[in-house]
């Protein structure tokens, strides 16, 4: 695998992978910048940010869902292509709607301090525009503490390491939601089965429970 830096965007195809379009069919929505529309929810904390309508549709829909096998596809195909490599994924995304005059995520932080494995890739995904107040802040490198903001379309990723990198949300004030998901891979050569686990599903770090094993294709 070429050395990744700590901060990447690439581009896909979103006609290979439609991930809008099936995000709209899993929550039953298909104005996803306007979400905040719907409902009007208090300041979202860390321990409430994955309750709304939209997640709780977006969970109980996503077993043998299009998008999860457009999901594991991109895995399988996208990211072992750019990785070199099968990799060991977050088995379920985690899916953030960061509405107008809220939080997409409760607060800044980086991975490892959940007992994330610091082997951990992050990568981000919008399904609608992300900039500005409604997209992730980033530092540059580890302990500098200067957030900018990752500018993404629909058809860009971010790739990134969650878990050195402290990241989070503003408030949200560009008057449109954005939506996207995430998830975390690490290179198979590079898995150490954890014994910690997800504060938010309760998963151990080990195959089977928080991680599946996606093997690359060997047409790649």
């Amino acid at each position: 695998m070429e050395k990744l830096k700590l901060i990447n965007i690439l581009n896909y195809s979103t006609e290979d992978y439609p991930f809008r379009e099936s995000i709209c069919d899993l929550i039953g929505e298909s104005n996803l910048e306007l979400l905040h529309e719907k409902f009007d929810y208090f300041l979202l904390e860390r321990e409430k940010d994955q309750n709304t309508q939209f997640h709780k549709n977006f969970y109980s829909n996503y077993r043998n869902s299009k998008f999860e096998k457009l999901y594991k596809d991109f895995i399988t195909g996208f990211i072992t292509d750019m990785i070199g490599e099968s990799v060991i994924s977050q088995a379920k995304p985690t899916f953030r709607v960061h509405m107008h005059n809220n939080l997409g995520v409760g607060e800044f932080h980086k991975d490892s301090d959940y007992d994330h494995p610091i082997e951990e890739i992050n990568i981000l995904i919008p399904v609608t525009d992300a900039e500005e107040t409604s997209t992730v802040w980033i530092e540059s490198s580890p302990g500098k503490q200067d957030y900018s903001p990752i500018n993404l379309k629909y058809g860009e990723c971010l790739i990134f390491k969650g878990s050195l990198l402290t990241h989070g949300n503003k408030i949200n004030t560009t008057k449109k939601t954005r939506v996207s998901f995430d998830f975390r891979v690490i290179p198979e050569s590079e898995y150490n089965p954890s014994p910690h686990g997800s504060i938010n599903t309760g998963l151990k770090f080990k195959i089977g429970e928080y991680y599946d094993f996606l093997k690359k294709e060997q047409n790649n």
